[in-house]
Protein backbone atom coordinates (compact mmCIF):
# COMPACT_ATOMS: atom_id res chain seq x y z
CA UNK A 1 0.00 0.00 0.00
CA UNK A 2 1.20 3.37 -0.29
CA UNK A 3 2.41 5.33 2.93
CA UNK A 4 -0.27 7.83 2.71
CA UNK A 5 -3.57 6.57 3.66
CA UNK A 6 -6.80 8.02 3.63
CA UNK A 7 -6.45 8.51 7.50
CA UNK A 8 -2.78 9.58 6.98
CA UNK A 9 -3.93 12.37 4.35
CA UNK A 10 -7.43 13.36 3.85
CA UNK A 11 -8.22 16.76 5.44
CA UNK A 12 -11.60 18.18 4.67
CA UNK A 13 -11.32 21.96 4.66
CA UNK A 14 -14.42 24.05 5.96
CA UNK A 15 -14.18 26.86 3.80
CA UNK A 16 -14.81 30.69 5.05
CA UNK A 17 -17.65 30.70 3.79
CA UNK A 18 -19.00 27.35 5.69
CA UNK A 19 -18.78 25.75 2.26
CA UNK A 20 -16.95 22.66 1.14
CA UNK A 21 -13.91 23.10 -1.33
CA UNK A 22 -13.79 19.22 -2.72
CA UNK A 23 -11.89 20.28 -5.08
CA UNK A 24 -8.83 21.88 -3.61
CA UNK A 25 -9.14 19.04 -1.06
CA UNK A 26 -8.55 16.56 -3.76
CA UNK A 27 -5.61 18.49 -4.79
CA UNK A 28 -4.40 18.44 -1.03
CA UNK A 29 -5.15 14.81 -0.33
CA UNK A 30 -3.29 13.82 -3.77
CA UNK A 31 0.08 16.05 -2.94
CA UNK A 32 0.20 14.10 0.53
CA UNK A 33 -0.34 10.77 -0.73
CA UNK A 34 2.72 11.46 -3.42
CA UNK A 35 4.39 12.96 -0.78
CA UNK A 36 4.12 9.67 1.48
CA UNK A 37 5.10 7.40 -1.99
CA UNK A 38 7.97 8.99 -2.28
CA UNK A 39 8.78 9.19 1.48
CA UNK A 40 7.95 5.67 1.42
CA UNK A 41 11.37 4.25 0.30
CA UNK A 42 13.57 6.39 2.15
CA UNK A 43 12.15 7.43 5.22
CA UNK A 44 11.40 5.81 8.87
CA UNK A 45 7.56 5.17 9.36
CA UNK A 46 7.56 7.88 12.58
CA UNK A 47 9.55 10.25 10.08
CA UNK A 48 7.44 10.16 7.07
CA UNK A 49 4.70 10.46 9.38
CA UNK A 50 6.13 13.78 11.19
CA UNK A 51 6.93 15.17 7.48
CA UNK A 52 2.97 14.07 6.40
CA UNK A 53 1.51 15.86 9.81
CA UNK A 54 4.08 19.15 9.33
CA UNK A 55 3.30 19.38 5.93
CA UNK A 56 -0.70 19.20 6.38
CA UNK A 57 -0.52 21.80 8.97
CA UNK A 58 1.54 24.06 6.59
CA UNK A 59 -0.93 23.64 4.03
CA UNK A 60 -4.21 24.09 5.89
CA UNK A 61 -2.42 27.16 7.47
CA UNK A 62 -1.75 28.94 4.23
CA UNK A 63 -5.26 27.54 2.76
CA UNK A 64 -6.81 29.85 5.86
CA UNK A 65 -4.73 32.92 4.53
CA UNK A 66 -5.10 32.54 0.86
CA UNK A 67 -8.16 30.72 0.02
CA UNK A 68 -9.73 27.43 -0.25
CA UNK A 69 -10.67 27.53 -3.81
CA UNK A 70 -8.37 25.07 -6.52
CA UNK A 71 -6.30 27.68 -8.03
CA UNK A 72 -5.25 29.37 -4.23
CA UNK A 73 -4.58 25.44 -3.67
CA UNK A 74 -2.72 24.94 -6.93
CA UNK A 75 -0.80 27.90 -5.43
CA UNK A 76 -0.04 26.90 -2.26
CA UNK A 77 1.57 23.42 -3.54
CA UNK A 78 3.39 24.60 -6.34
CA UNK A 79 4.92 27.24 -3.63
CA UNK A 80 5.55 23.82 -1.64
CA UNK A 81 7.90 21.92 -4.25
CA UNK A 82 7.88 18.56 -5.38
CA UNK A 83 6.92 15.37 -3.38
CA UNK A 84 10.65 14.43 -3.83
CA UNK A 85 12.13 17.94 -2.51
CA UNK A 86 9.91 17.97 0.31
CA UNK A 87 11.50 14.30 1.16
CA UNK A 88 14.91 16.13 0.46
CA UNK A 89 14.74 18.62 2.40
CA UNK A 90 13.25 16.43 5.49
CA UNK A 91 15.94 14.39 5.28
CA UNK A 92 18.48 17.34 5.46
CA UNK A 93 16.70 18.79 8.24
CA UNK A 94 16.82 15.26 9.87
CA UNK A 95 21.11 15.03 8.93
CA UNK A 96 21.33 18.45 10.30
CA UNK A 97 19.48 17.22 13.40
CA UNK A 98 21.71 14.64 14.09
CA UNK A 99 25.11 16.27 13.25
CA UNK A 100 23.55 18.63 15.75
CA UNK A 101 23.31 16.15 18.03
CA UNK A 102 26.57 14.75 17.42
CA UNK A 103 28.49 17.94 17.64
CA UNK A 104 26.63 18.92 21.27
CA UNK A 105 27.69 15.22 22.04
CA UNK A 106 30.81 16.01 21.07
CA UNK A 107 30.99 19.59 22.72
CA UNK A 108 29.51 17.55 26.19
CA UNK A 109 32.00 15.26 25.85
CA UNK A 110 34.73 17.47 25.41
CA UNK A 111 33.58 19.62 28.58
CA UNK A 112 33.69 16.07 30.82
CA UNK A 113 36.92 15.57 29.17
CA UNK A 114 37.74 19.20 30.28
CA UNK A 115 36.34 18.55 33.57
CA UNK A 116 37.93 15.62 34.11
CA UNK A 117 41.12 16.76 33.52
CA UNK A 118 40.84 20.33 35.39
CA UNK A 119 39.69 17.85 38.34
CA UNK A 120 42.41 15.63 38.06
CA UNK A 121 45.38 18.82 37.94
CA UNK A 122 43.47 20.13 41.24
CA UNK A 123 43.86 16.81 42.87
CA UNK A 124 47.45 16.63 41.66
CA UNK A 125 48.47 20.01 42.70
CA UNK A 126 46.52 19.10 45.99
CA UNK A 127 48.46 16.01 46.50
CA UNK A 128 51.95 18.12 45.93
CA UNK A 129 50.90 20.58 48.29
CA UNK A 130 50.18 18.24 50.55
CA UNK A 131 53.26 16.02 49.93
CA UNK A 132 55.22 19.90 50.25
CA UNK A 133 53.68 20.42 53.59
CA UNK A 134 54.58 17.15 54.85
CA UNK A 135 58.19 17.16 54.29
CA UNK A 136 58.16 20.69 55.26
CA UNK A 137 56.88 19.24 59.00
CA UNK A 138 59.15 16.36 58.25
CA UNK A 139 62.16 18.78 57.65
CA UNK A 140 61.22 20.83 60.70
CA UNK A 141 61.06 17.79 62.89
CA UNK A 142 64.65 16.79 61.78
CA UNK A 143 65.99 20.18 62.27
CA UNK A 144 64.17 20.09 65.64
CA UNK A 145 65.74 17.22 66.48
CA UNK A 146 69.11 18.49 65.63
CA UNK A 147 68.97 21.11 67.11
CA UNK A 148 67.98 19.33 70.65
CA UNK A 149 70.92 16.45 70.18
CA UNK A 150 73.60 19.50 69.77
CA UNK A 151 72.35 21.48 72.36
CA UNK A 152 72.66 17.92 74.86
CA UNK A 153 76.47 17.23 73.14
CA UNK A 154 77.23 20.69 74.25
CA UNK A 155 75.91 20.59 77.84
CA UNK A 156 77.53 17.31 77.78
CA UNK A 157 80.80 18.42 76.61
CA UNK A 158 80.30 21.77 78.66
CA UNK A 159 80.12 19.10 81.63
CA UNK A 160 82.82 17.70 80.97
CA UNK A 161 84.95 20.26 80.56
CA UNK A 162 83.78 21.64 84.09
CA UNK A 163 84.48 18.00 85.67
CA UNK A 164 87.52 17.50 84.23
CA UNK A 165 88.53 21.54 84.94
CA UNK A 166 87.26 20.78 88.48
CA UNK A 167 89.71 17.71 88.54
CA UNK A 168 92.53 19.61 87.48
CA UNK A 169 92.07 22.36 89.90
CA UNK A 170 91.83 19.79 92.54
CA UNK A 171 95.17 18.03 91.40
CA UNK A 172 96.76 21.63 91.00
CA UNK A 173 95.80 21.79 94.85
CA UNK A 174 96.95 18.95 95.72
CA UNK A 175 100.29 19.48 94.37
CA UNK A 176 100.59 22.82 95.89
CA UNK A 177 99.84 21.33 99.39
CA UNK A 178 102.74 18.82 98.42
CA UNK A 179 105.23 21.46 97.72
CA UNK A 180 104.19 23.64 100.25
CA UNK A 181 103.94 20.93 102.87
CA UNK A 182 108.03 19.80 101.41
CA UNK A 183 109.35 23.19 101.24
CA UNK A 184 108.60 23.59 105.15
CA UNK A 185 109.87 20.32 105.65
CA UNK A 186 113.08 21.71 103.79
CA UNK A 187 113.42 24.76 105.25
CA UNK A 188 113.10 22.87 109.07
CA UNK A 189 115.91 20.62 108.18
CA UNK A 190 117.92 23.27 107.01
CA UNK A 191 117.37 25.37 109.96
CA UNK A 192 120.37 25.45 112.50
CA UNK A 193 119.98 23.55 115.80
CA UNK A 194 119.00 26.18 118.49
CA UNK A 195 121.65 27.13 121.15
CA UNK A 196 119.15 26.67 124.34
CA UNK A 197 119.20 22.82 122.46
CA UNK A 198 123.09 22.32 122.93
Amino acid sequence: GTAASDEDTRSTVVGQNGGMSEAGDRLVLDYLQRVGNEALQRLRSTDRTKLLDELRQRIEQQRRIRGFGEDAVRAILAREGSPKAQVDDYERRVRDAIVERADLAAEAERRTAAERAAAERAALERALREQAAAERAQAERDAARRAALAREEAERTAAERSEQAAVERAAADRAALEQAAEERAAAERAAPEPLWRG
